[in-house]
């Protein structure tokens, strides 16, 4: 498995010979950064097997580049049923890889009203991704994924972090500025509370930068 940033909290995820682009078309926020030029024309050049957005944030959602794939590919994009572009809020498969939305909420009380959803991908692992969703709502969830890709949120309370770490095996943890330009100052909130207890591998990716996990 290989696991690429490509933009803000966006990655290509490669599973099974299958490529999924989740959030990974962004035009960026503030500190959160938009998909690089390069990176965009690779990724048009070369789309994906699957597309998917968690919602219709600037830096998790580009309208333009989704219909572009849209219509480059004639495949559907996955998302929640806000979003334009042949969006389609039903799971969809790719070789031996599937990828099915759920529905979630959106950290934030004063986003709870936009629609979200995470991902739950399966294939020789389980991958689970979830945007911008709610740490909260997975307490006493029952399952365990092999990688976790999540907001810095998941990290920046102890409670949080150790609910994370009962979810996965790996995490990634993504949306996370440069350490230049980090004005709520999220790196070393993350660093204070993972340095304290990290039972799970954890990553923190720079843009383009790519991970393998076994």
């Amino acid at each position: 498995m290989r696991i690429s940033r490509v933009s803000n909290a966006g990655v290509l995820l490669e599973l099974d010979g299958v490529k999924i682009l989740l959030d990974g078309f962004c035009t960026g926020h503030g500190p959160y950064l938009a998909t690089p030029a390069h990176i965009r024309e690779s990724l048009m050049t070369n789309p994906p097997d699957m597309l998917a957005f968690t919602h219709e944030h600037p830096d998790h959602f580009d309208a333009l580049s989704a219909e572009y794939y849209h219509k480059q590919t004639l495949r559907p994009v996955l998302g929640p049923e806000n979003l334009p572009c042949g969006t389609t809020t039903r799971g969809i498969a790719c070789g031996w890889v599937s990828i099915l939305p759920i529905k979630s909420r959106h950290i934030g009380k004063e986003y709870f009203h936009i629609p979200h959803v995470s991902y739950d991908i399966e294939g020789s692992k389980t991958v689970w991704f979830l945007g911008d969703a709610v740490p909260s709502q997975w307490h006493g969830i029952d399952r365990k994924c092999h990688v976790l890709i999540a907001p810095f949120a998941y990290a920046l309370t102890d409670s949080a972090w150790r609910m994370t770490c009962e979810l996965a095996d790996h995490v990634v943890l993504v949306h996370m500025p440069l350490r230049e330009n980090d004005p709520a100052k999220l790196w070393p909130q993350v660093e204070a509370v993972t340095g304290k207890s990290c039972p799970v591998n954890l990553y923190i990716p720079e843009i383009g930068e790519t991970i393998e996990i076994n």
